[in-house]
């Protein structure tokens, strides 16, 4: 015999999964959103990471990469015979390179610059400047001379000079000499010697100057060439090369 409460257990039980089926049809597509709604999230949480592994990888590369671009340009901060420098990694000398060489390695010059690199420079004459960008808003200039008794076009000329202002606060590893750009001029006497000239004054500022020459009479031309540095309140401000 079923009793009055099991009776009443029993129309409870088939009211409940009368009320689970008329849910089910609604229950079922929440479960479905929620469950995809987590995979989603898994996924985007895992190529996130992906991403995030793959960019840190690409700057290590980088960073290497740029490591291995620098060259051995020797321990002479100033070597007269060899004036040279380097950029990305290819190393250029004063008299000997040519500013072609420059454009065929993928120099990055000021375009409107480069523009004139195909027109004719007059024998026994030095070019313009040619800026090249160095990022992070620095500038380094180059010129050209064509010491030949002939007209030539401007981009089969030697290099005759680089000039480089220094920005401290800018580093850059673009461009590279012999020398640090940190250098001192104790530093600069410690591994080249007394300069050949040398000179310093006192700005309307209040800073101090001074200038290092370390130059040698032309070999064609009138004059002398070779390096100079300029320091502002005894920190490396400008380099200058030339060759003539």
């Amino acid at each position: 015999m079923t009793t009055k409460s099991e009776k009443k257990t029993q129309q409870s039980n088939k009211k409940a999964r009368r009320n689970l089926k008329r849910l089910l049809p609604i229950i079922i597509p929440i479960v479905i959103i929620v469950v995809s709604i987590v995979i989603g999230y898994i996924l985007a949480t895992r190529d996130t990471k992906q991403a995030e592994d793959e960019a840190n990888r690409e700057v290590v590369e980088d960073v290497d990469a740029k490591q291995n671009d620098k060259v051995d340009l020797g321990e002479k901060y100033v070597d007269l015979e060899n004036r040279i420098f380097a950029i990305d990694g290819k190393s250029y000398t004063l008299g000997k390179s040519t500013l072609q060489e420059m454009i065929d390695n993928g120099v990055t010059f000021d375009e409107e610059d480069i523009k004139n690199a195909g027109n004719n420079l007059n024998k026994n004459h030095e070019s313009e400047s040619f800026a090249i960008h160095l990022g992070k808003s620095q500038v380094a200039q180059v010129r050209v001379i064509n010491n030949t008794d002939e007209s030539r076009k401007i981009a089969d000329c030697k290099l005759s000079q680089i000039y480089f202002p220094v920005v401290e606060d800018r580093g850059q590893d673009v461009l590279q000499f012999a020398f640090p750009l940190t250098l001192s001029i104790e530093e600069l006497k410690a591994n080249a010697g007394e300069p050949t000239n040398q000179s310093n004054r006192d700005t309307e500022n209040g800073e101090h100057s001074d200038k290092l020459e370390y130059k040698v009479d032309s070999e064609k031309y009138y004059g002398t060439s070779g390096y100079t540095f300029e320091f502002m309140n005894g920190k490396l401000r400008y380099v200058t090369i030339n060759y003539k």
